[in-house]
This record gives structure tokens, sequence and C-alpha cells, in this order.
């Protein structure tokens, strides 16, 4: 894993090298689980070259309705690409994503 400083406070954690799709799966939620109580919000980009594995597909799904249901409320423009930067406050999603 690297650890990227991002110019605007962010922090983007990428993973890298040759994993199974169940490993990438298993390190992203422990990831997730140790660093979650120190993260306000994730922004998302939901497009990736590989298939998602199924294990997370629900997850995915997710993430686009959440794209959506912004929105539907106003809090992003109709013509943002709806996979590209999705925001999802981790403090209010469910932690079995």
């Amino acid at each position: 894993m690297i650890n990227q400083d991002g110019g605007s406070g962010r922090r983007e954690l990428v993973l890298v090298g040759e994993m199974s799709p169940a490993d990438v799966v298993l390190v992203h939620r422990e990831a997730l689980r140790v660093l979650r109580s120190g993260i306000d919000a994730a922004h998302l980009d939901a497009y990736s070259d590989d298939a998602w594995p199924a294990a997370v597909l629900h997850s995915y799904e997710r993430a686009l309705s959440l794209a959506r249901e912004a929105v539907a409320d106003g809090h992003r423009s109709r013509r943002a690409d709806p996979g590209m930067g999705i925001d999802i406050d981790v403090r209010t999603t469910g932690s079995s994503s």
C-alpha cells in the first residue's frame, strides 16, 4: 500500500501489486476497519479496469446509488459522471459494505 498526501488535505490510499480479487476485498475491508475511526468521508471513483469481485458488487451498486441520490437532492451536478467522485460519509454508511 502506498500512502500519498493530496494537496487538498485528502490522503489517497492505493493498493499496488498482483493480488487476487479475494485478497483485494480482504485488504480493503481491513484497511477500512482500521482507518474508519479517523475518516469522515471517502471519495470514490467506481470505475475499474478489472471486473469488480462478486463479494463487493453490492457495495459498488450502493456507491452508484449514493451518486444518483446526490444528484436528486441537488448536492451533485446532473452533468457529473455518475461513477466518478462519489462522496461517502463513512460515519453513517453501514460497516457491511
